[in-house]
């Protein structure tokens, strides 16, 4: 069965703190060898996860954060996943 999510605040708030934390772990956390891989944020504590493994990175942070409102990026890209619509 899967879990649900419950989230705090509404999307929008989540991912405006979302980005602005990895905005910041970007300049000063973050390197080359990061580069591909997913980065699950905690936007309260400023926590994070990082795995080549989008499910892993989540898991590893809601086991030290269970209520944690969680922002996901792949590192150094503009978007985590691409969506297309059918011809």
């Amino acid at each position: 069965m899967a879990a649900t999510l419950k989230q705090r605040r509404p999307i929008e708030e989540t991912a405006r703190l979302g980005e602005k934390l990895y905005a910041r772990l970007t300049k000063t956390v973050f390197g080359p060898a990061d580069h591909r891989k997913f980065a699950a944020l905690a936007v309260d504590s400023e926590n994070y996860e990082i795995d080549e493994d989008d499910r892993a990175a989540i898991d590893r942070l809601k086991a030290r954060e269970p209520d944690a409102d969680i922002w996901l990026v792949m590192i150094g890209e503009r978007a985590a996943a691409m969506f297309r619509s059918p011809r």
